[in-house]
Formats: structure tokens, C-alpha cells, sequence
């Protein structure tokens, strides 16, 4: 009879906990903030399907994304930069638009702060961003298939 009771109890306490959890809520201008940006950084695609950010400007639009997006830091002047720069524009033409992906040319003097902002040390590091928050690094060269799974993340 306990066994009974107690399971009842349990199974009241879990529909109890599923009715409790809480989301954040947004306002319905942050919310319209995160979609303007998605259709501002969604402009800036090259035919590739990858934004090029040239500016601190740019990357703060990233922060207000309602979709994660996939960064990519690489210089034209490093060898392995422009190796996982392929392999990222391989993997970014196939995929779907409920991600975005962006690319920052370090060698710029005008992306060289982003980097720093962002603690990037390392050619090539890619960020995925999830609510405008980093969530993951991924810093060196990747095949394919090791990007493809972070992404899914």
C-alpha cells in the first residue's frame, strides 16, 4: 500500500514539477529585436550562405539573435585559417536557415578587437552562440564531420 501511495505522490510531484518550470520572458521588443537582427545579419550572406562580419557593429548583432549561430575566426595569412575556412564554407552551404553562420577576417585590422573581445588566441576557432551567449569553442582545425557535430550541439 505504501509502494502505492508513494508512487502516486512521486507522479503527482512530477506533473507538478512539468507545470513549474519557468521560462524567462521576453518582451515582445526583445523579441523583435532578435528577429531584426536575424534579417539584418540574413542580408549580409554571401552566396556561400555565411555573413561576413567586418565590424564590431556587425558582431554585436549576434547578440541579438533569435537563431544560434556558428562563427568562424580565421586570417587570410595563416595556412590553417583558410584550410578550416573551406571546410566551414563546405559544411555552410548544405545546411538549413535555422542557423547562422558568420565568418571574421582577423587579418583586418578593423576584426582584430572582436577577436580579442572574444578571447581568440588560436587560427581557426569557431564560437557557437545560443541566445546571443557563447556556448562552445571549438579551436584548431576540424574535418568536416567533428564541425557537424559541434553545430548539432
Amino acid at each position: 500500500m505504501k509502494k502505492i501511495l508513494y508512487s502516486a505522490i512521486f507522479s503527482l510531484f512530477l506533473i507538478g514539477c512539468d507545470k513549474l518550470s519557468v521560462k524567462p520572458k521576453i518582451s515582445e521588443k526583445q523579441n523583435a529585436d532578435k528577429v531584426a537582427a536575424t534579417r539584418q545579419l540574413k542580408t549580409m550572406k554571401n552566396k556561400l550562405n555565411i555573413a561576413e562580419i567586418t565590424s564590431e557593429k556587425d558582431f554585436s548583432l549576434i547578440t541579438q539573435l533569435a537563431v544560434p549561430a556558428v562563427v568562424l575566426f580565421y586570417s587570410n595569412e595563416s595556412a590553417p585559417g583558410v584550410f578550416e575556412k573551406k571546410i566551414f564554407e563546405s559544411l555552410a552551404t548544405n545546411q538549413i536557415d535555422d542557423i547562422l553562420f558568420a565568418e571574421i577576417n582577423l587579418s583586418t585590422p578593423s576584426s582584430e578587437s572582436i577577436g580579442m573581445q572574444n578571447s581568440v588566441f588560436s587560427i581557426p576557432t569557431i564560437l557557437l552562440f545560443k541566445n546571443g551567449k557563447e556556448v562552445n569553442r571549438l579551436v584548431g582545425i576540424t574535418d568536416i564531420k567533428k564541425l557537424n557535430t559541434f553545430i548539432k550541439k
